[in-house]
């Protein structure tokens, strides 16, 4: 399939009545036949979400492939072992920054203006990728290093303790709310920050 006009993409598991209340799972194979299409397609997608789909090494290849994106959404309704240096991998390469005409700018989706993390997971009792490193990251997104479009928005739902976290991460993601990073915590808009 080629789709060069392409620019809102959404990869997720089925559920419910259109589907007879059954619930259709991705495949396996789902973010590399993403990756691929992508490839042929050379469309410039703003919009990816990806909801509990299969992660595998595709991951950080599909982002690479759209530097168009201003919305990345990655909601795990399963989450598994492997997933966590996937994700680890992600964050890195988002907080990496390389020489441009004279100034640095972020190497991977430089125009991400909203990312959102959710792990809906209750069965799985910690997520390592949501650390220090994921805070920096986000900091390093709020103030990009040229005059690129900056981060606006973080959506980061988990369970409080879940995340790897210490207090002085904790505190340097909530102090970016003041520096204009609008931060969705809530899974249902009662609490303000459940997470911590």
């Amino acid at each position: 399939m080629v789709l060069p006009s392409l620019k809102k993409f959404t990869l997720t598991t089925m559920c419910g009545a259109d589907v007879g209340g059954k619930v259709i799972k991705c495949s396996a194979r789902a973010l590399g036949t993403l990756h691929e299409m992508l490839l042929r397609s050379q469309c410039s997608l703003t919009q990816l979400h990806l909801i509990d789909s299969v992660l595998d090494n595709n991951l950080v290849n599909i982002i690479r492939r759209v530097p168009s994106l201003q919305e990345l959404l990655i909601e795990f309704y399963e989450w598994m072992e492997g997933y966590d240096p996937i994700m680890q991998s992600l964050v890195t390469q988002l907080s990496e920054v390389s020489p441009v005409n004279g100034s640095f700018r972020h190497c991977m989706v430089p125009n991400l203006q909203k990312l959102g993390v959710n792990l809906l997971d209750l069965s799985h009792p910690r997520i390592y990728f949501i650390n220090s490193a994921f805070v920096h990251m986000v900091a390093s997104r709020l103030h990009p290093p040229s005059d690129t479009p900056r981060l606006t928005k973080l959506q980061l739902w988990t369970e409080q303790g879940r995340h790897d976290l210490d207090e002085e991460a904790k505190n340097a993601l909530m102090s970016l709310r003041d520096e204009g990073l609008e931060l969705d915590f809530s899974w249902d808009d009662l609490d303000e920050d459940p997470m911590f």
